[in-house]
Parts: C-alpha cells; sequence; structure tokens
C-alpha cells in the first residue's frame, strides 16, 4: 500500500503524551465528558486537545481522525503509560 503524501506526513507527527492518550479514548468511543473524566482535564481541554488533533492530522472530525490513524498504524489502542 502506498502512503499519501498527507498519510506520510501523519506518520511523521510526533504527538505528545496527552495527545496520544486522547486519540486512543476517541478511538475506544469514550465521550468528551468520559475523557475529561478519565484524564482529570476539563472538557473544554478534551475539546481543544481533540481540534488540535484534527488539525494535525487534516481529519474533518473525529471519526475520520480515527481512520487516518489506524489506516497509517498509528494505533496500538492503549494511551501511553510511561
Amino acid at each position: 500500500m502506498r502512503l499519501s503524501r498527507m498519510d506520510a506526513k501523519i506518520s511523521r507527527i510526533a504527538f505528545s503524551r496527552r495527545q496520544r492518550q486522547v486519540l486512543c479514548l476517541i478511538a475506544q468511543g469514550m465521550t468528551t465528558g468520559q475523557i475529561a473524566s478519565r484524564l482529570q482535564i476539563s472538557k473544554r481541554t478534551v475539546l481543544a486537545y481533540s481540534s488540535s488533533l484534527r488539525s494535525l492530522a487534516g481529519a474533518a472530525n473525529n471519526a475520520h481522525l480515527v481512520n487516518i490513524c489506524w489506516e497509517i498504524g498509528f494505533f496500538p489502542l492503549t494511551p501511553d503509560r510511561r
């Protein structure tokens, strides 16, 4: 499978630890409130992270974000615990 230019760009993005955590929880189907509660941050902060992730990936919405990251092998679906 050949990566598009956007896929190649995304595969080089170094998401922060918190961005990876939020992304994995989005991929698991959690709501903004559930993610906020799990990570002990505000809903507004979760929305800011998800907006930033979508912007970096060029995704239209969270489903598109997860799809893009899945296709390029960006997951395992467990947050980094380091």
